[in-house]
């Protein structure tokens, strides 16, 4: 393009407007168009308040951004990046070029996440399940689908693979943490004798080792379960310390914050050391803690390739119509055979309609899986025994074989949403941070599956 005023080739850096043209079977504009986010705005404005402190980002562009971010499976700095120089972001946000660029910061998701919570994931949810019910183009409502497929998965927690002597390194380390914290509010006596380097040389020379034997392992545990209780004790007499001298004179808002975190660490650390005891003594321990942040991880072996046991929250999922709907999430390895009727009484009470087949592989199998579906009413079963294939001359109900192959078709959908929409591993580190992420996931997935062109 040449400017006959300037009479040479108009750069970028001029002052000329161009026009934005939008692709309008883009994934991202076809949200933006079908997704009616006026009316969730509103359903989440109640976890604001209308009338104190300072307004707060639209809801709009956080709405949009938390979208885009489990969409295009990118972090909170990837995505607040990319609305910068992205005009389909921009057009989803509802935010101009201009203003995009200082129109929110990465940690402003953080807040909204802690502030809307479960239930809030749960409206967004909604707003999209609105959308899955939709006709195809052009088409009138055909008959209700009431049949469903279920399967588990696990969605691993962000941790890291743990073991006996890392478990109590991280032990020892936060409550030496919180020793120097309560050292510096010059309400306790400073320790000299923590034992920090000493502790520290011992856990290195362990993970050094190349190939460790039981006998050395049993050795490090000693050491660093020593140390551990070691400085439990400090903790505990500095605490004793702080609330006596808390009864002259009170503690500030900061101190008393800081003072809350050391009872948690001191609460956390007791229950570690009284496992790591137990287990030295040969004792077996039911409901094992295999996280010093999140005690509620517990190992769900599954038995599958390539990792045999899975650390993170085991969820049901049901599909129907194509998309993916989370029935439930549970920390322990709960059997498939129990599972079944929470995945009914979640399609009567949520998705408003009665189930009349359900396909399943052999682990739903059993008798609590044949009781809940006779006392709702299933009328097709097609949930695959245990054991070896019968041989059996009479040909298989059509019914019976559409399930099976959809059973099939549900191992993929959850493939999918573990490779593109990070089903594989949460990555929120706060409370029930994993089944807000898988939500989100599934929000995601069904997304663009339901404005997709069809």
């Amino acid at each position: 393009m040449i400017d006959k005023g300037l009479n040479r080739q108009v750069t970028f850096f001029d002052n000329v407007f161009f026009p934005v043209e939008y692709d309008k079977n883009h994934p991202i504009i076809r949200i933006a168009d079908y997704l009616d986010r006026e009316e969730l705005c509103n359903d989440l404005a109640r976890f604001y308040c209308p009338n104190n402190g300072r307004l707060t980002v639209s809801l709009r562009l956080k709405v949009g951004l938390l979208i885009l971010k489990h969409l295009e499976k990118q972090s909170d700095e990837q995505v607040v990046d990319r609305l910068k120089r992205d005009v389909y972001y921009q057009y989803l946000c509802g935010v101009t070029f201009g203003d995009a660029q200082n129109a929110v910061n990465p940690s402003s998701l953080t807040h909204f996440r802690n502030q809307i919570g479960i239930e809030g994931v749960k409206m967004i949810e909604n707003a999209v399940r609105k959308l899955m019910s939709r006709p195809p183009r052009g088409k009138k409502r055909g008959p209700k689908n009431r049949e469903i497929v279920v399967d588990t998965t696990v969605t691993a927690s962000p941790i890291t693979y743990p073991t006996d002597v890392k478990l109590l390194e991280t032990t020892r380390t936060n409550l030496v943490k919180q020793l120097e914290k309560a050292e510096k509010t010059g309400r306790v006596k400073k320790r000299h004798r923590k034992y920090k380097r000493k502790a520290r040389k011992e856990f290195l020379l362990h993970q050094k080792l190349g190939r460790k034997s039981k006998k050395k392992r049993k050795k490090a545990v000693k050491k660093l379960l020593g140390f551990a209780k070691r400085n439990l004790r400090q903790l505990k007499e500095s605490v004793n310390d702080i609330e006596k001298s808390a009864l002259s004179k009170p503690l500030s808002k900061e101190e008393a914050k800081n003072f809350g975190k050391m009872k948690d660490v001191m609460k956390r650390s007791v229950a570690i050391i009284e496992q790591q005891i137990a287990l030295s003594r040969g004792r077996k321990v039911s409901g094992r803690i295999v996280s010093f942040h999140n005690q509620n991880v517990r190992p769900i072996v599954r038995g599958k390739f390539p990792v045999n046991v899975e650390f993170g929250r085991k969820l049901l999922l049901l599909e129907k119509d194509g998309y993916l709907e989370m029935a439930g999430s549970y920390w322990d390895n709960v059997s498939d055979a129990h599972l079944t009727e929470p995945a009914i009484d979640y399609c009567e009470k949520v998705l408003d309609f009665k189930v009349e087949g359900i396909g399943a592989d052999r682990g739903f199998h059993g008798k609590e899986s044949n009781r809940a579906c006779k006392k709702h009413g299933v009328k097709r079963i097609a949930i695959q025994r245990k054991g070896k294939p019968r041989k059996s001359k009479r040909p298989k109900p059509r019914w019976e074989e559409r399930l099976r192959r959809r059973r099939c078709g549900i191992e993929g959908r959850i493939s999918v949403a573990k490779r593109c929409y990070g089903l594989d591993r949460a990555l929120y580190r706060i409370v029930n941070g994993e089944e807000m992420w898988s939500r989100l996931g599934l929000a995601a997935y069904n997304l663009k599956k339901a404005v997709s062109p069809r």
